[in-house]
């Protein structure tokens, strides 16, 4: 089983694979995820290198003379455009969006009621065995204290918001204030404000209180809030600037127009909780800081830099972003969201976000991508905009974990901006899971790629990843090598590179380290191998089991053919997002394959999961379905705005469905087969967590050793309290800690047995000598019993 990494770490972990990827197509140290762990920089005496942009400076005369010039783009440019420029203000006629106050942290509408919960259960037909919107009905009336309904508008339009003062409030829409109350039996008698309390089924014990929103058919409520003058404040606030103020013409439209609509004031956000950042970060320090004492390999480390990074990076977004927003629309067949991120105007993050380039309409690179795989993506690279967030990341990076190398630092920005300027101008690329070295498959499409810039990266990009992790505290180093010529197919030569992840044994500090780098090595092969060719205008890159043959098979389609049909699922978000032409982004995520993939892989890897790969079979056997769909999505990014749709097909929803029942049957029977047979008594899994340590009667302890997955079976005779499970478990985890940089222990309880599955241990009569817990009464034929004292 692979090793489970505290939160933390994989955090710093995660953010080395986002720099690396930089150099490498986005996924070269990817692998890193799992296995490396935070180190602080240990001060050294610098030693002379030959820099990143030494080397690429030396050899730009040749590489300017061996480029085919690239095309001019065909479209003309265009203007330089104002980042994030005001928009223009446009009234709005609906009565909801001008009360709604502009200052809003939080705003939800459903828009007409009765059609909202009617489309949704259209759409949910099939899939939910009772209708969502007769649930809803009964819910509203329970929560209002009127099963009918009576006076409620339910063709109108809800809302729930929280103000500028975070008051929680929700506008009821009804027919007359009056016939509402009088309708009402569990509403009192208004007061002089007009304020009334209702006794509410659902919410019993706490206070609700209502009025009429002054000359609107809405009416306004608060719950759990003893005090009126909340309800006060909260109708006073509609009376100011509306929300529709600051959205546009086609926001306003988004609003009006779907099923469902939200929105989160993030300037709000960052006044109400932007202060709190600092408690959480000396919070999270604090955590870190407990979780490594007494961990191998980090006595030395010091993580504030690390959740400074971090936190430093959250402020700064908050700070600079204005606005999300979230639409749901319902269709018999499909429900699609429609997201939207806003920058702040004139912020950094905004610039960033707008184009200055023109781009091609459409994606060319679509048609090449294979059918059979579980993810498909394609997108209009921006150089510009990418060498900014790269550069903006390394530059937080330089002044945090790369404060003490300013050399690294630069030559990481450099590489940067080359890798930005070799990528070309769209790609499209797959990803599966599969069996086999590496357990995954991927293939990249990328037009007007600089294919000798590219390689020329590799030659020094892995010196300088490592430079990167060896700054940061990480025992690895990173292996990149080139090799040009490997195979041949359709006359275009296909190159290799090689990319090998090392554990330093001399910085692990009593880890494991030939045991992370045997798993690593089983599940990967020797190296990690992209294979690379091009052609007058494409650049092809594949990885995986079949590697060279998706290789040749992608040669033949780019020499080969002109016109061909989308994949079936592609072509779902393709043909239902709005203006897909101009978009930026699509792509297609099939739940089917994904997890028939995600068994297939877990079956490949038995010796480093151990009887969880079990659970692969039964994904890959529930999940081995026919599947024609997928969901979807695509957008836009430019004028400090991220535009994205999801598509979502029943059809999609509903095989995913079959697949998940197929596999709860098949969990059932595993269940029944496991159960014994005698006395009909079944079992009951118990969580790892339990209750304090405490006393029980005498127990036998068998511990039945499985050397081909070096793991324990742990088989308690005689009941135990939970205390003492828990007292058991804490034991085992300082026993396996000593020899192991990770573990794994579950528990189940099947007539008044608990068994603990533990792993890894390699050496049972090595274990068997360090419990202290109990008395070992016997070690044989790969048993251990030991007796639990009172």
């Amino acid at each position: 089983m692979m090793p489970k990494i505290k939160t933390t770490l994989i955090g710093l972990i995660a953010l080395c694979v986002c720099i690396s990827s930089i150099a490498v197509a986005d996924y070269l140290s990817d692998q890193t995820l799992k296995l490396a762990r935070d180190r602080q920089v240990k001060k050294k005496e610098a030693q002379p290198r030959n820099s990143y942009i030494e080397k690429i400076r030396t050899s730009q005369t040749t590489a300017a003379v061996a480029q085919p010039q690239q095309e001019e783009p065909e479209t003309a440019p265009r203007d330089p455009q104002p980042v994030n420029a005001e928009p223009e203000v446009v009234s709005s006629d609906d009565q909801l969006l001008n009360m709604l106050p502009a200052d809003s942290v939080f705003c939800l509408r459903i828009n007409n009621f009765n059609n909202a919960l009617s489309m949704l259960d259209q759409y949910l037909m099939g899939v939910s065995p009772v209708p969502v919107g007769t649930m809803a009905r009964q819910q509203l009336g329970s929560l209002l204290g009127t099963p009918m309904l009576q006076g409620v508008d339910t063709n109108g339009d809800f809302a729930l918001l929280v103000n500028a003062h975070q008051q929680f409030g929700i506008l009821v829409p009804v027919t007359t204030y009056d016939a509402f109350i009088n309708a009402n039996q569990n509403a009192g008698v208004p007061d002089e404000n007009g304020i009334a309390q209702i006794t509410s089924p659902m919410m019993q014990g706490s206070a609700i209180y209502v009025m009429q929103v002054p000359g609107k058919s809405m009416a306004m409520m608060t719950i759990g809030v003893p005090e009126k003058q909340a309800l006060l404040d909260l109708v006073n606030s509609l009376s100011g600037e509306s929300l529709a103020s600051n959205l546009t013409g086609s926001e306003q439209k988004t609003a009006t127009s779907q099923n469902l609509w939200a929105y989160l004031n993030m300037q709000a956000i960052n006044r109400n909780f932007g202060p709190m950042l600092e408690m959480f970060k000396q919070q999270a320090l604090a955590e870190m800081q407990k979780d490594m004492t007494g961990q191998p390999g980090m006595s030395n480390v010091q993580p504030d830099k690390v959740i400074e990074l971090y936190f430093d990076m959250a402020q700064k977004l908050l700070q600079q972003s204005d606005s999300i927003t979230l639409g749901l629309e319902f269709t018999p067949d499909i429900m699609k969201k429609h997201i939207t991120y806003t920058a702040l105007q004139g912020s950094d993050v905004a610039e960033m976000l707008t184009k200055n380039l023109p781009v091609e309409p459409g994606f060319k690179m679509l048609k090449y991508l294979p059918a059979d795989q579980a993810v498909k993506m394609a997108a209009k690279y921006n150089p510009q905009t990418f060498e900014k967030i790269n550069v903006s990341i390394l530059e937080m990076l330089s002044e945090t974990l790369l404060a003490d190398d300013s050399q690294l630092a630069e030559e990481l920005k450099q590489m940067a901006v080359d890798s930005a300027q070799a990528m070309g101008n769209e790609l499209a690329f797959t990803f599966s899971y599969t069996s086999g070295q590496p357990p995954f498959e991927l293939a990249y499409v990328i037009k007007n790629a600089d294919t000798a810039a590219f390689k020329k990266l590799t030659q020094g990009s892995g010196e300088l990843i490592t430079q990167m992790y060896e700054a940061m505290g990480l025992p690895l180093s990173v292996d990149i090598s080139l090799q040009e010529d490997q195979f041949t197919h359709k006359d275009i030569a296909v190159d290799k590179i090689l990319f090998n992840l090392i554990f330093d044994e001399s910085e692990m500090e009593g880890q494991d380290t030939q045991m992370l780098q045997q798993s690593i090595d089983a599940m990967y092969g020797d190296s990690l191998v992209y294979n690379v060719a091009s052609t007058d205008d494409v650049m092809l890159l594949t990885m995986g089991p079949e590697g060279e043959t998706q290789m040749k098979q992608l040669i033949d389609k780019v020499t080969g053919m002109t016109t061909m049909a989308l994949a079936p699922d592609i072509a779902v978000a393709y043909n239902n997002i709005e203006n897909i032409g101009s978009a930026d982004f699509i792509g297609s995520v099939n739940i089917i394959r994904i997890m028939s993939g995600l068994g297939e892989m877990m079956q490949s890897m038995q010796g480093q999961l151990g009887p969880a790969a079990g659970m692969g079979t039964m994904f890959a056997e529930s999940f081995n379905l026919p599947t024609n769909s997928a969901f979807g999505f695509g957008g836009s990014i430019d004028n400090g705005q991220v535009n994205i749709t999801g598509v979502y097909p029943k059809q999609h929803l509903m095989e995913v469905m079959a697949g998940f029942m197929q596999f709860q049957q098949q969990m059932m029977q595993m269940q029944m087969q496991q159960m014994p047979q005698q006395n009909g008594m079944g079992g009951q899994s118990e969580p790892f967590e339990m209750e304090p340590f405490g006393g029980s009667e005498d127990a036998e302890i068998e511990f039945k050793m499985d050397s081909q997955q070096d793991s324990v079976s742990i088989e308690i005779v005689g009941e135990l309290s939970d205390a003492q499970k828990d007292a058991i478990s804490e034991d085992i985890k300082k026993i396996i800690k000593q020899d192991a940089s990770w573990h794994s222990i579950g528990s189940s309880t099947m007539n008044g047995r608990t068994t603990y599955t533990v792993s890894p241990v390699k050496d049972i009569n090595a274990f068997a000598e360090k419990i202290e817990f109990g008395e070992v009464q016997s070690i044989q034929d790969g048993k251990i019993t030991v007796k639990i004292q009172n």
